[in-house]
């Protein structure tokens, strides 16, 4: 893994853009940095690559990604690092690591078991609050441990998870609606693409069923039974916020790009965890940005 000699991901570059380059910014969490991928088939080296192949024009690719980082993260990434460095597009890939930000703030019915940890967690998770939107290095440490090992022993009634979901979706489209105008502000063209979220990969019942099946199947269970528990609040969550992407981006005037539907056809060779890709799932998200690209009339097919 390169890191570059501005702390991100990638080959060196400088904010002073050469002529007649189309620089792009990709922006995300660890699904853009590459978590499980060599410095060649992260999907924003693989969309550096098709556009060399394919287009006429020179074209720079900044890999953007920073595990754990939620959209406000990502508005902050754009503004003080990419402030200077004039990109004329960005793509988003995101909406997972914003799931994780507000479970200790609200209320929750505790199951039977881990009762004593959930209510230590519940009182050290509402301290640091404030500390875990502000440092990427705590919200490292509380995704893999507080997250991880407490998590799964929380249970959400329906009111406590209407509470939850709409908390998350109004910070992650406020988040997304700051980016796209300080975009406009600048001409910076914005692509933003839907995220796959395979929780089937820890759930076997799920493991054969599309995005949009895996969400059904949770709904209903929370429809049933009147509450969710663990990886299901986040995977449910997850499909509110995706269920409203598309019409998110028609009324802000940007562009979107279904990364979902692709990445279901042989889902189970795309993943490498429920979140994280492989380097066939990294070519699909970059065929789709690239195919996106051309419907937007911003790149030309090169002619042999």
């Amino acid at each position: 893994t390169r890191i570059n000699n501005h702390g991100f991901r990638g080959k060196d570059y400088s904010c002073q853009k050469e002529p007649g380059v189309f620089r792009i910014v990709s922006l995300g969490g660890s699904s853009t940095f590459g978590y499980y991928s060599g410095d060649e088939h992260t999907y924003p080296r693989l969309l550096e690559k098709l556009l060399s192949k394919k287009s006429s024009g020179k074209f720079e690719i900044i890999n953007a990604g920073m595990p754990h980082a939620n959209t406000s993260n990502l508005y902050n990434i754009l503004k003080n690092e990419f402030g200077n460095c004039k990109p004329d597009l960005i793509t988003i890939y995101a909406g997972f690591n914003d799931l994780l930000d507000f479970y200790s703030l609200l209320g929750f019915e505790k199951s039977n078991d881990h009762k004593k940890n959930q209510e230590s967690i519940f009182k050290l998770e509402f301290r640091l609050f404030n500390l875990r939107q502000l440092s990427l290095a705590y919200r490292t440490l509380n995704d893999h441990l507080l997250v991880k090992y407490f998590f799964s022993s929380y249970r959400y009634n329906k009111k406590n998870f209407e509470k939850i979901k709409n908390k998350i979706m109004n910070s992650y489209f406020k988040n997304l609606g700051e980016i796209i105008q300080y975009c406009k502000e600048r001409n910076i063209q914005v692509i933003i693409a839907s995220q796959n979220y395979h929780i089937g990969l820890d759930v076997p019942s799920l493991y054969n069923k599309s995005y949009w099946e895996q969400s059904d199947i949770i709904l209903n269970k929370l429809d049933q039974d009147g509450y969710l528990d663990g990886d299901f609040i986040n995977r449910a969550i997850h499909h509110f916020l995706m269920s409203e992407l598309k019409d998110f981006c028609k009324t802000q005037g940007v562009f979107y790009a279904d990364c979902i539907a692709p990445l279901d056809i042989d889902k189970n060779n795309n993943f490498a965890s429920r979140i994280h890709l492989t380097e066939q799932g990294n070519a699909i998200i970059a065929q789709t940005l690239y195919e996106s690209l051309l419907k937007m009339g911003l790149i030309k097919v090169k002619v042999n």
